[in-house]
């Protein structure tokens, strides 16, 4: 996923890099084994269309094309964070001002992916772009609180065992360290 600007013209730039040495290799094709040659061209295509599609997503937030998006899980929320920034037309810096922050915690919370902001950071960040965030909780299935109160059980049996055996490793005779 392209983040800021200077990755979107470093990307811009291996696109051109990509095509350029396509267009070299199809002459040099002839000298090669076919399937070889057909292999490494299929081979730089699927890359260059990977990157075009991350430069066409980064477009289309970047100019509000996109308005809308839905994640389907929690560990999705660092990207969409990113990519709402990209959408709202701000910068990394823009953010940052926006919060009364360095630049650089907002670099670091987008290549961390944003584990290191405490809730009350997130909620400001959301408030600062102007979202408006809906969210759906499954809930578990009732074989899976099954499972979940069968795996609470067997760590409260752990837990008893290992409360009934510290007075045992307590009273035990300990070696004592010569330094």
């Amino acid at each position: 996923m392209i983040a800021n600007e200077r990755q979107y013209q470093v990307t811009k730039a291996a696109i051109r890099r990509f095509e350029q040495a396509l267009a070299q290799n199809e002459g040099a094709g002839q000298q090669r084994n076919p399937r070889l040659h057909e292999v490494m061209r299929e081979g730089v295509e699927s890359e260059l269309d990977s990157l075009r599609a991350e430069v066409a997503e980064y477009e289309a937030f970047r100019s509000g094309e996109i308005t809308e998006m839905v994640i389907d899980s929690f560990n999705d929320l660092p990207a969409a964070l990113i990519r709402a920034r990209i959408a709202a037309g701000l910068t990394q810096k823009g953010l940052a001002d926006l919060l009364g922050i360095q630049e650089q915690q907002i670099q670091r919370y987008e290549k961390l992916g944003y584990e290191p902001a405490s809730f009350a950071r997130l909620k400001e960040i959301m408030l600062a772009l102007g979202l408006k965030v809906h969210i759906q909780i499954e809930l578990p299935s009732v074989e899976e609180r099954a499972r979940l109160q069968d795996l609470d059980a067997r760590v409260s049996s752990l837990d008893q065992g290992i409360s009934q055996a510290l007075p045992e490793v307590a009273s035990s005779p300990r070696h004592e360290h010569v330094a």
